[in-house]
């Protein structure tokens, strides 16, 4: 099983966005470990059974959380070495383009290159910091 974040990074003085995907296979489970997993997914629905039996506590649970929905996760957390993690980025394009906004959707119209173009970033940079 791959587990992927992607992370957006955005630079506060410039206008575009870059993508930062990091991956890294996730070590296989043990079955002790899904075991304990399993039992500690019991020892929640046997607390919580008992709560709701309590004519106070159960009444404030039913109001606060949706019954079918008991908000119990859980996660594989490990750390990677450094071999074993895949990073990928992204630079977002910086040449002019169109866009249209249609609904909650975003289309792109139009892009295209700036022929001649050199640098300008090092300028802005520059002017906002006087």
């Amino acid at each position: 099983m791959e587990e992927k974040e992607t992370y957006m990074l955005q630079d506060p003085d410039e206008d575009y966005e870059d993508s930062i995907t990091i991956e890294s296979k996730m070590p296989p489970i043990t079955e002790e470990a899904k075991e304990k997993a399993k039992q500690a997914k019991i020892d929640f629905l046997q607390i919580y059974t008992k709560a709701l039996s309590h004519p106070t506590i159960g009444d404030w649970l039913l109001r606060q959380a949706d019954i079918l929905n008991l908000n119990f996760q859980l996660y594989v957390n490990w750390i990677p070495s450094p071999d074993e993690l895949k990073i990928e980025i992204e630079e977002r394009e910086r040449d002019p383009f169109i866009t249209a906004d249609i609904y909650d959707r975003t289309f792109l119209i139009a892009k295209w290159d700036v022929k001649g173009e050199e640098p300008f970033e090092h300028y802005l940079k520059e002017y906002k910091k006087k």
